[in-house]
């Protein structure tokens, strides 16, 4: 197939950037290499220098590793016995002045050959270079799996076994003082090492930090390649294969060819530093580049997905699960769930009958029609989707929901676990589960996620809000004076909560569940009509912000696992339970409460994520599909939200509660409180304004303009116009005495 749609010549000559980094990283990681517990396998023995800089290590690591520490001292103990002959000191050749790495040169051969006299730094602007590049290894785990692989290489090539190679990077990159000293040796004895390390060093610094400065063609070439290959999945399947096998020859096993590629594919910054370097050794490489990038973008742009494509996709779908939007609404409505499902969730996830209304479609056309909705339909592909091209993978995440019995849980096993399994020709399967099955309350599921203890994971802001406060900013409760307005804020922090989950968490969002039929009511048996009913009122919440705002509201806030809730309330223990109407119902509140007071506007989110090192270990193809169909699971959600946002507080009446709505007075206090309460007691938590990471920044810019207000330098709350949303233009207060 690749040679019939002729885009196999540029992917196969840009391969060579692959063979430029494997070359590199052998160098580079087993420079030094003799100094380290795996120098026996050498047909010679080491010199007493050598003996010496064992030693040093081993006295810098004494503490940390007792089993490293024996193994070394009995080889250092077996070159004593040998008693080595000592080989002379290099002479060192006059300095000539150093490489630069100047990114705006034009790309010409640069680098200096090995035979070639080049400047020698001091030692301690060599143990400067390694000391950082240690310190940027420790931190990029992606770049250390590619550090090793680059190890195999060089020591396999000098002899040493694989085990003996991996021997060796683990005790290196457990001491920072043995690691710089081992480098400091390799310069001693092979001057042209310097270059090397400066270069791995500038390729581990830039993608750690994802601010490569693009200044030189080359960069700039790379860049639209890269970017060219994450819109062609062909032309990037082609590269990825040439890479690897390549990568494969120069005695990489397949799968660290394979995560050698996939990094260069997986990070911008990686992949134009690759090129950089390549560059500087091969004039023609830039020839080769430009003409690898009209091919990728002439062949992109055939495949790229017309409207008239998406609308015969939706013409396809419509009528039922998996249907889209593209200018026809009625295509929205039909059946919750596919006919398997539909005795089991059709009417947990539509309305009586199973069905999503099309009247209720209408009522949310707003959804329909945002650029949230329009991005996701770009991020599911559905008119180009991924290939398949991983082959016998047997892959098990096991997802820990909130609660089965909760609408979005539901429809994860309805919707999103049969898809990836088709998908994937079953090489991916997803087990769900619960925190009441895994004995959890929900608020460590940060530090269960990052730990690795939880593979894949719901986190719910309101949860784990007391450890991340900037994840609480979406549920800040009592600003939303509607769904609309939620809604609105929810996508405008999506990158930010995205940003918070993939760095404190180390982890990756796979997609989001779109909780409707979401607004806070207080199952209770006290009539809510006027504030003052609040008072004293123990009252069950479920996050932080939640708990400032029912004390805001003079009642007393009690945290209890959701499970517990139900006999809390059959024993009196507690006066009134807050969630979700679906959620209530779920748990069969109703059978020991009369009301149903409220409600706290919502259209809340929560994010499915999985643990970084499980995402890392997955094929990138697999890992492709899993976040196309998460997007259309979002889209699927999106269109049920229509439905669910109506039906949940219906069925509670129907299960025999009375609902006393909030009236004006108690919505204006409401929003006082969360502006009085909610909002400053959240700032405090953030130790703001003594410490700034941009979170208040983030409200700031995502929630205050669509409720009219501003966290100012000082930590204080004040009144803004409202600039945002769909009140842009007018005051909280028009808005709330509607």
């Amino acid at each position: 197939p690749a040679e019939s749609n002729g885009i196999d010549r540029g992917a196969m000559k840009i391969a060579i950037l692959v063979l430029v980094v494997v070359a590199i990283l052998a160098t580079v990681a087993c420079s030094g290499g003799e100094t380290g517990p795996t120098a026996a396998p050498m047909d010679s023995e080491p010199t007493p220098d050598v003996q010496s800089a064992v030693e040093a290590g081993i006295a810098a690591t004494r503490e940390a590793d007792k089993s490293i520490e024996a193994t070394i001292t009995a080889r250092v103990e077996a070159t004593k016995a040998a008693e080595p002959t000592p080989e002379p000191t290099p002479t060192l050749p006059p300095p000539t002045p150093t490489m630069q790495l100047d990114p705006t040169v034009a790309p010409t051969p640069t680098r200096i050959p090995q035979s070639m006299p080049i400047a020698v730094p001091a030692s301690e602007e060599i143990r400067g270079f390694a000391g950082r590049l240690y310190d940027c290894i420790k931190e990029n785990r992606e770049f250390r799996q590619i550090y090793e692989q680059g190890a195999v290489i060089g020591g396999t090539a000098e002899g040493m076994t694989e085990e003996g190679v991996s021997e060796l990077v683990e005790y290196r990159l457990s001491s920072k003082e043995f690691f710089v000293l081992a480098y400091t040796e390799g310069v001693t004895e092979d001057s042209s090492i310097e270059a090397q390390l400066r270069t791995i060093l500038e390729l581990c610094e830039g993608t750690a930090s994802g601010q490569v400065q693009s200044g030189g063609p080359i960069d700039v070439l790379s860049g639209k390649l890269y970017d060219c290959m994450l819109r062609n999945d062909e032309f990037r399947e082609i590269f990825r294969q040439a890479g690897t096998s390549s990568a494969a020859e120069e005695s990489l096993t397949h799968e660290a060819a394979i995560g050698l590629v996939d990094y260069l594919l997986n990070s911008r910054d990686f992949f134009i530093l690759s090129a950089r370097m390549t560059a500087r050794d091969n004039p023609l490489f830039a020839a080769d580049m430009e003409a690898s990038l009209v091919e990728c973008e002439s062949s992109a742009d055939a495949a790229q997905p017309s409207d008239t494509s998406l609308r015969d996709y939706a013409d396809r779908h419509a009528g039922g699960p998996g249907a889209i939007y593209v200018g026809d609404l009625n295509q929205l409505a039909g059946p919750a769930v596919a006919n398997e499902f539909l005795s089991a969730y059709g009417a947990d996830l539509g309305d009586d009958y199973g069905d999503v209304p099309l009247d209720a479609i209408r009522d949310h056309r707003w959804i329909f029609e945002s650029d949230y909705y329009q991005s996701l339909l770009e991020k599911a592909k559905l008119t180009n989707p991924t290939n398949l091209v991983s082959r016998g993978e047997r892959i098990t995440l096991k997802h820990a929901c909130i609660n089965r019995t909760l609408p979005w849980c539901k429809h994860m096993e309805a919707y999103f676990v049969p898809n990836v399994i088709a998908r994937t020709n079953g090489q991916v399967r997803i087990e769900t589960t619960s925190f009441p099955e895994l004995g959890l309350a929900g608020f460590d599921t940060a530090d269960l996620l990052r730990e690795g203890t939880l593979g894949m994971s719901e986190v719910y802001g309101g949860y784990v809000g007391g450890q991340f406060p900037t994840l609480a900013v979406q549920n800040l409760w009592g600003l939303w004076p509607d769904h609309e307005t939620h809604f609105a804020v929810q996508v405008s922090l999506a990158p930010e909560v995205n940003r918070v989950v993939a760095i404190e968490m180390d982890a990756q969002v796979l997609m989001r569940n779109w909780i409707a039929g979401d607004d806070q009511l207080l199952f209770s048996n006290h009539r809510l009509d006027s504030p003052g009913d609040f008072r004293g009122l123990k009252t069950r919440s479920h996050s932080t912000e939640l708990s400032d705002w029912i004390n805001g509201m003079g009642a007393n806030a009690q945290a209890m696992a959701f499970a517990e809730v139900y006999t809390a309330l059959e024993r009196g223990i507690l006066e009134a339970g807050v969630t979700g109407a679906n959620a209530g119902l779920s748990q069969r509140w109703y059978e020991v409460i009369n009301y149903i007071n409220g409600p706290l506007y919502s259209f809340n989110s929560t994010i499915n994520a999985i643990n970084g090192d499980v995402w890392d270990s997955i094929p990138w193809d697999l890992q492709q599909i899993l976040l196309e169909e998460g997007a259309k699971y979002e889209l699927e959600a999106l269109r049920l939200s229509a439905i669910q946002n109506l039906t949940g507080l219906q069925r509670n009446i129907e299960a025999g509660l009375v609902f006393v709505e909030f009236n004006a007075e108690v919505r204006q206090r409401g929003f006082q409180s969360a502006s009085e309460s909610v909002v400053p007691n959240w700032v405090k938590r953030l130790d703001y304004p003594d410490y700034d990471d941009g979170t208040v920044a983030a409200f700031n810019n995502n929630v205050g303009p669509y409720v009219g207000l501003r966290i100012e330098r000082d930590g204080s709350v004040v009144k803004v116009p409202i600039t945002k949303g769909p009140h842009a233009g007018r005051t909280i207060e028009q808005v709330l005495s509607e």
